[in-house]
């Protein structure tokens, strides 16, 4: 079963809201709404801004454990599943394999890029080993049997001295 959730407009931005508004989509460093009255949505926008009710949280919390996603285990051996926090995660995580750091800061709308490198950049460790081996394979695979030997001499023409 799938799900589209589109947001309805809250209202508009609260006095206080702090925005740096130079980079597109914009980061957000501190939110407040004046939300109209009577908005009963558990998913409201007010660009750039989303927010999220308790109620949804939870409900996104609940469709985790019941779809079993386990995200972690405490020392007690008690199980945490998914949730909204974690598709956000893991939305960073899949992105990071594909763009720039740089990129990525962006979309996760970090501050500092310092936080994107430590949550995001190098956490696969043993897939990029993977992957570099592989990599290294399939080009000594590609490179003729004298090459790969370093049997350069066979390529050249050797000068003598006469």
């Amino acid at each position: 079963m799938h799900y589209i959730l589109e947001p309805e407009v809250a209202g508009s931005l609260g006095q206080n809201t702090i925005i740096e508004d130079s980079l597109h989509p914009p980061v957000v460093l501190n939110c407040t709404t004046a939300l109209m009255v009577g908005q009963g949505d558990d998913l409201l926008e007010s660009f750039p801004c989303y927010i999220v009710t308790d109620k949804l949280r939870k409900l996104i919390a609940k469709m985790g454990k019941a779809a079993g996603i386990k995200v972690a285990a405490t020392t007690t051996g008690k199980l945490k599943y998914a949730s909204a926090h974690d598709l956000r995660r893991a939305f960073g995580l899949r992105w990071s394999k594909l763009i720039m750091p740089a990129e990525l800061k962006e979309l996760m709308r970090h501050r500092e890029i310092s936080t994107t490198m430590q949550f995001y950049v190098g956490e696969d460790a043993k897939a990029t080993i993977k992957r570099l081996r592989q990599v290294v394979a399939n080009t000594l695979a590609n490179i003729p049997l004298n090459q790969a030997s370093g049997n350069i001499a066979s390529q050249s023409q050797v000068v003598t001295g006469e």
